[in-house]
């Protein structure tokens, strides 16, 4: 069976599944409170804004999954951990069993549009004491860590002052230097001039690329996975795949053919094809609308989306 005439629109599949998640009954489930202003910018936004939103917020969220939670040096001789360490321990616990951390995190997360520097630079997170759903107030001293795949590293105590101090990065480097080891430039002299905190938070806020330097090695944060470099890479990717993908599912119909004849699809005609964004597979779940039948196609070769839509933390 051939030259059948299938409809399809891989981004625009994409760019409904975005919108469903960014709906705001949707975020009320991962305790985000969203304002009236920017559910409103949301209706508006294209495909690509859409993708820096939900991949900036889930990255902010320390999204639940049980891991490894590991204890510094830096923290433990931190002269505030005594003060602070049993509930260090509460949220050592709660990272362990996969529980979500949103009652820790800034209430700034509510703010679609708004950036976290630090974790945009560096992937550094940080956690209140207090949860924001607490009538206490919140004070000014937080915990910062870094966040791995399996892993949570909880680095030391500073306050609000000090998201442009690079201590942070030093107690990273002396002790956990691999979660940082992606960010060195090989054979790049390190800078001549040692920044201010002033000047770190100048080139933050204009996002331009600056580099530090760890006993003559040099840091670049436009190699973290959160950088706005990765993240626009990531997008090019995903945006010329998309349309390759289309084409070899036309070309390859017979294959989607097959799948459907087997599951008692009859008097084939036309397709409509949507595809079902899931973290399950590795292989694309295409829905046809008319036979209402599932079926799945394997990019053979080409980049496949849902590896970049998992880097993104979209899936």
């Amino acid at each position: 069976m051939n030259n059948i005439p299938i409809a399809l629109d891989l981004k625009n599949d994409l760019d409904t599944f975005l919108r469903n998640r960014l709906k705001r009954s949707n975020l009320m489930k991962l305790g985000i409170v969203v304002s009236d202003e920017d559910n409103k910018r949301i209706e508006n936004e294209d495909t690509d804004t859409l993708i820096t939103l939900y991949s900036r917020l889930r990255n902010r969220l320390l999204l639940g999954r049980k891991r490894q939670v590991i204890v510094h040096k830096s923290l433990l001789n931190n002269e505030k951990y005594k003060v602070y360490k049993s509930k260090i321990l509460k949220l050592k616990r709660a990272l362990e069993n996969g529980s979500s951390m949103r009652p820790y995190l800034s209430n700034k997360v509510n703010e679609l549009y708004s950036v976290d520097g630090l974790l945009l630079d560096w992937g550094i997170h940080h956690l209140h004491f207090t949860s924001c759903y607490s009538k206490d107030k919140r004070g000014n001293d937080i915990l910062f860590i870094v966040e791995e795949d399996e892993k949570i590293h909880f680095i030391t105590i500073l306050t609000h002052a000090d998201f442009y101090n690079t201590d942070l990065l030093r107690y990273i480097y002396e002790n956990c230097p691999e979660v940082i080891s992606g960010y060195k430039l090989v054979g790049v002299s390190p800078p001549a001039k040692t920044l201010t905190t002033s000047e770190i938070r100048n080139l933050r806020k204009y996002d331009v690329a600056y580099c530090i330097n760890f006993d003559g090695n040099t840091y670049t944060p436009s190699l973290n996975k959160n950088s706005n470099t990765r993240l626009i890479e990531a997008k090019l990717r995903l945006f010329n795949i998309l349309p390759a993908i289309e084409k070899r599912i036309v070309e390859q119909q017979n294959f989607i053919f097959k799948q459907l004849d087997d599951k008692g699809a009859i008097n084939i005609t036309n397709l409509s094809l949507e595809w079902i964004i899931d973290n399950k597979s590795l292989e694309l779940q295409l829905y046809d609308k008319k036979h209402k039948v599932m079926c799945n196609f394997d990019c053979q070769g080409i980049p496949n989306p849902i590896i970049i839509l998992r880097a993104l933390n979209i899936i």
